[in-house]
């Protein structure tokens, strides 16, 4: 970019993109990533999710004379690790950062492509129609049922909003223009690379996208920050799923009426994670679902009914997902097994 700024503008204005560039744009991205790869980590090593609290430092009160605390985490630890071994790896020379690269993309490529593919063989026709039934018509749909029709405008700034990660997780794209130096032929390597870097990328975005439309409602698709359902749903498997329910494409019931209109009842169950070694197996229980997922439009909020076919008396319930803002939620509650029915 530097070059390609000097040449067409002028020299004050390729080098002040240089040094925003690399105090702000660049690692901005790079931290970014880092925290992004914590919180995913997360999912597998809950002790080092962002509620794992490592420090804190009190700097003050607010107004209702709460402590104002700044608080060092055990995801941002994590984050600073990977960008620091990353980073020492890529000193070392492109080839030593070549192996890590091709290893991590080409694990990512097959798992991203194994998923769309297994995603297509769970298509479903009546989900796809549904899907795209209204697709085309710009309006929004409010939380009382109501629609309100969308102008030119106001459709246009939606869509700016929805494609700001899209446009983000593709800012990268022209990075392989720093490795031009390295390049035996970097006349030739340099435009295929950044011709079949965004190729690759558009395909699997369209791909996945349009798999996301053959097998999951649009209903699902609005959850996946609380739930998420694609996974189970596209494997078909219940082994290992760690949120509150699993469940199965066909299981899906549809409450069309004016008092439960949104409500799907999800079919399946929740059990205490079979290598959990803080709960004996003899005092591991199923809990049945019914289940149903109720949303009340008033507040906002899911309920989540279960049954109690084993009778218990009391029961630890433990619910995980993910907040409004796209924290991890991790919730235990004890509960009267006299209120299942």
């Amino acid at each position: 970019q530097y070059v390609y700024l000097k040449e067409s503008y002028n020299k004050l204005i390729a080098f002040l993109y240089g040094w925003s560039f690399f105090a702000v744009i660049q690692t901005g991205t790079i931290a970014a990533v880092g925290v992004a790869f914590s919180k995913f980590t997360a999912y597998l090593m809950p002790a080092v999710s962002e509620d794992n609290i490592i420090w804190s430092l009190k700097y003050g009160t607010d107004a209702a004379g709460a402590d104002k605390l700044f608080n060092i985490n055990a995801a941002q630890l994590v984050s600073i690790v990977v960008i620091l071994l990353l980073t020492y790896i890529n000193t070392k020379g492109v080839k030593n950062g070549k192996i890590i690269q091709t290893t991590f993309t080409l694990t990512k490529l097959l798992s991203i492509f194994g998923l769309i593919a297994f995603g297509f063989i769970a298509f479903k026709g009546d989900i796809w129609t549904a899907n795209w039934t209204n697709a085309w018509d710009m309006h929004a749909l409010a939380k009382d049922g109501t629609t309100t029709s969308y102008t030119i405008d106001m459709a246009l700034g939606a869509l700016a909003i929805a494609m700001v990660g899209t446009i983000f997780s593709s800012d990268a794209w022209n990075n392989v223009t720093f490795i031009a130096g390295e390049m035996k032929n970097p006349k030739r390597d340099v435009g295929l690379s950044l011709f079949f870097g965004t190729l690759i990328v558009t395909i699997i975005y369209v791909s996945a996208n349009l798999m996301y439309t053959a097998v999951l409602p649009l209903q699902d698709i609005a959850m996946v920050k609380f739930f998420p359902p694609g996974a189970t749903i596209v494997t078909g498997s219940t082994a290992g799923a760690i949120a509150v329910y699993t469940k199965q494409p066909e299981d899906v019931v549809s409450r069309k009426t004016s008092a439960y209109d949104g409500t799907f009842t999800y079919q399946g169950y929740s059990a205490v994670h079979p290598f959990n070694p803080h709960i004996p197996s003899g005092y591991q229980r199923l809990l049945l679902w019914e289940p149903r997922l109720f949303l009340d439009r008033t507040t906002n909020q899911y309920q989540l009914r279960f049954q109690n076919p084993g009778n218990f008396k009391k029961l630890l319930l433990r619910v995980k997902g993910f907040t409004s803002d796209g924290r991890l939620m991790d919730i235990e509650q004890q509960i009267d097994g006299n209120t299942l029915h």
